[in-house]
């Protein structure tokens, strides 16, 4: 006994132009794929989505944060669930420059938390090319930014920030 093979629903023919004819008999399906390139003209156009609001930033320093995660004596698994407490958080903090370089299609400010400008400690990344080309080597800067992740170092770790405003 032979079965029928069952129809899907949405879309259902495989090639371009049989899916193009299905999408232009249905008006719904239509007006959802102009808003959608509407939609990716708007964001290539403006350089992006428009950001959403955010939030506070949290009140600890680069200091606080590294002996919390690092020097108190945790495990690793504990290290690993504290670093993830604090990733996508916002922090407001001041470093001094270290370095700026070109990464992908953005750049990339160095930073060291104390004045010794030779380490660092702090990565900005996703900073636009008029504000990395006007940083100098020990220039103090002031900026905000989203914790997006944490790399280990021998002592401590790096910070790595993103969607940064520098001040």
């Amino acid at each position: 006994m032979r079965r029928r093979p069952r129809r899907r629903k949405g879309i259902r023919n495989d090639s371009f132009a049989d899916m193009w004819a299905e999408m232009k008999s249905s008006k719904p399906k239509m007006a959802f794929m102009v808003l959608m390139a509407v939609g990716i003209v708007f964001a290539l156009a403006t350089d992006g989505l428009p950001s959403l609001p955010t939030s506070k930033p949290i009140s600890i320093t680069y200091d606080e944060m590294m002996d919390e995660i690092y020097l108190s004596g945790l495990t690793t698994a504990q290290e690993d669930a504290r670093k993830g407490d604090f990733v996508g958080k916002r922090v407001a903090w001041s470093g001094y420059v270290v370095d700026a370089k070109k990464q992908g299609w953005s750049y990339t400010v160095q930073l060291s938390e104390g004045d010794h400008a030779a380490m660092t400690d702090i990565f900005l990344e996703g900073v636009d090319k008029a504000q990395a080309v006007s940083l100098s080597h020990g220039d103090q800067v002031r900026f905000e930014g989203k914790i997006d992740r944490f790399t280990d170092g021998i002592l401590t770790g790096y910070v790595h920030l993103t969607s940064v405003t520098i001040q």
